[in-house]
């Protein structure tokens, strides 16, 4: 037998024994993986929470980022605080307007790199007129941890003083995609660069980090994006205009005249609509309020179309299609949308007489939005526990 004749039977041997020692990977391993995070008085409690945090952050081995809108945590910023000491690289940011509340303390106090951005913002919207958004106007509404640009936890509400099970959703991701798109999104923070950073061309500076919009999970498809670069709550009137079936809307605060315009519209043309809002925020938007009165002229004798109120609510939910389609009896295809940012208006400026007004709004906030779809025919449980997560709520809440 010659060599050249040797060696092919010896790759050939070698490559048999590797198939039949390597077993064939978990499926599970070839996704994405994606689990959805459901906080509040009947599901996980916030202190749960907290210790999904600390386990991510104690397996940090390089980099740990965190991003907070409310870091009222001692328990996350002692995690923080022992992953920096023994030599991985943390950083903080958060809303300058909320800079003193413990956890931000903690870590400063411990030499841990903070950040804090946006707060009170002056606008030349002409050459003679300008504008200013004070520091509630502007902010910053992420709150997640990223570690090793592979596992994050992301919630809607973060960790509020005085309020410690409030209805939050979230989830926990393991995957390459997702941890580099979310710490890219935190470095560009720690780096300086908010939504109101602007160029002396009032150009956002903020880019959008993210190249991918889609994610393949083990249950379908996950999109993610990020505002303002992004502009989310645009994504959301889009789809609710779009909507064959039905729109529902859970949300911590409502002011978006244009995505009230197209739930009014929604609902005129007979679409089932259903909003639960923050308890706090009754009273406090002459838009809801309009909206309400609209919905009540509407119904007639149907359940639906329907806003109402409910205590504790830190979440922002926009649900298209979940049922069959009262025109056609039809099931269509559902998406989820869940934003960190509440469903402010779209401009951060409104004309007044001759002056322009700051005000809350998307455009001027630092936000992050996950989707999800359902295919008809096909079980998608995590889109059917936000489903659930908003007939709890609208079933309890008041009229």
């Amino acid at each position: 037998m010659n060599h050249r004749l040797q060696w092919g039977v010896a790759l050939v041997a070698l490559c048999a024994l590797a198939s039949c020692d390597s077993a064939a990977p978990d499926s599970a391993d070839l996704f994405n993986r994606f689990g959805l995070l459901e906080a509040g008085p009947n599901t996980l409690q916030t202190s749960e929470v907290e210790q999904r945090m600390v386990a991510v952050i104690g397996g940090a081995q390089a980099r740990a980022y965190a991003v907070f809108e409310d870091f009222e945590s001692p328990t996350v910023a002692r995690a923080l605080i022992a992953a920096h000491e023994r030599g991985v690289d943390v950083r903080v940011v958060g809303d300058v307007d909320r800079r003193y509340q413990e956890g931000f303390r903690l870590c400063e106090d411990a030499g841990v790199f903070t950040r804090y951005g946006n707060g009170e913002l002056d606008f030349e919207l002409e050459p003679t007129r300008s504008a200013t958004a004070d520091g509630d106007q502007t902010r910053v509404t992420h709150n997640f941890v990223v570690v090793d640009s592979k596992q994050v936890v992301s919630v809607s509400g973060g960790f509020l003083e005085g309020r410690p099970n409030v209805h939050q959703l979230g989830f926990e991701a393991t995957s390459e995609e997702i941890g580099q798109d979310f710490e890219d999104e935190a470095i560009q923070l720690a780096g300086g660069v908010f939504a109101t950073t602007y160029d002396n061309f009032n150009g956002l500076v903020k880019s959008d980090v993210n190249n991918r919009r889609y994610y393949r999970t083990e249950n379908g498809v996950l999109e993610i994006y990020f505002g303002p670069q992004e502009r989310l709550l645009k994504r959301v009137i889009d789809a609710t205009y779009s909507a064959k079936a039905s729109v529902f809307v859970v949300g911590e605060a409502f002011e978006n005249q244009f995505l009230a315009e197209a739930l009014r519209y929604k609902a005129m043309n007979g679409f089932e609509v259903a909003m639960v809002l923050d308890a706090a925020s009754e009273g406090e938007s002459p838009i809801a309020q309009r909206l309400a009165s609209d919905f009540d002229d509407i119904r007639g004798d149907d359940v639906l179309p329907d806003l109402r109120y409910r205590s504790d609510i830190q979440q922002n939910v926009v649900i298209i299609d979940a049922n069959a389609s009262p025109h056609d009896g039809k099931v269509h295809a559902t998406k989820i949308f869940v934003l960190s940012e509440p469903l402010a208006a779209s401009s951060g400026f409104v004309r007044v007489g001759n002056a322009y007004e700051g005000r809350t709004a998307d455009a001027l906030m630092d936000a992050n939005m996950w989707a999800l779809t359902r295919t008809p025919g096909l079980h998608e449980p995590n889109v059917d526990r936000v489903i659930g997560n908003f007939e709890r709520l609208f079933n309890a809440g008041g009229e």
